[in-house]
């Protein structure tokens, strides 16, 4: 009682989620993020970009897609050890297994490994505390090269916290279930972003209440 009820243990510790649960949340994701990951291509001009870090990518959905719409791109999916093997499957069955490289890591508590300039983080922040949010975007900072971009994809709240509806309704599921996450509105990103060193570019709506928020490292 007064805990959340998947993410933390009786005596309030951190109850990492099982390898049976994180696969299956993975195969549901790639599903539900599939048209996010298009929308993303498509709204995104990735030519600009070279190397692509998808930060806790899950099935790689994201970077399928990246790298799909842009020939220039090649891409990494970084997640934990027990998601990878679903990670390596979706990237198998479409072929793209020399294109997208796999990188078992807990980002959290390890270094983000540099040479990318463009990282990626879809639905990670929202199942985050704060000050794990801002701990991954200075690790970031420090790992992105010179005039590197961070694209996170989120659902975002309105200003006072009660809208658009399944940014609400996600936030009510954050309360009973995680251990701190939730959905945030865009001010908190922009402030987040300006405080860890990077420079807010532009926010853009995607498909399914997902929102893009864009952020550059300095030259």
């Amino acid at each position: 009682y007064g805990r959340p009820v998947w993410s933390v243990e009786a005596d309030n510790s951190h109850k990492p989620v099982s390898m049976k649960d994180g696969q299956m949340i993975t195969n549901a994701m790639h599903s539900l993020n599939m048209p996010v990951g298009k929308s993303l291509s498509n709204k995104y001009d990735f030519s600009v970009h070279r190397n692509l870090l998808d930060i806790g990518g899950g099935s790689g959905v994201m970077a399928i897609n990246a790298v799909k719409s842009h020939t220039n791109l090649r891409a990494t999916v970084l997640d934990r050890s027990t998601i990878c093997p679903v990670t390596r499957r979706f990237i198998k069955e479409f072929g793209l297994a020399e294109i997208i490289k796999v990188m078992p890591i807990d980002f959290i508590r390890e270094p983000i490994p540099e040479g990318f300039d463009v990282h990626v983080y879809s639905n990670i922040f929202q199942n985050l505390r704060e000050d794990e949010c801002r701990l991954l975007l200075k690790k970031s900072y420090e790992a992105l090269s010179p005039g590197g971009r961070v694209l996170i994809v989120e659902y975002l709240l309105d200003e006072i916290g009660t809208g658009p509806y399944f940014s609400a309704m996600f936030n009510l599921f954050s309360l009973v279930a995680l251990e701190g996450g939730g959905a945030r509105p865009f001010r908190w990103y922009q402030e987040a972003l300006d405080a860890g060193g990077f420079s807010f570019i532009g926010s853009y709506p995607l498909v399914n209440s997902s929102t893009l928020v864009v952020a550059q490292k300095p030259d």
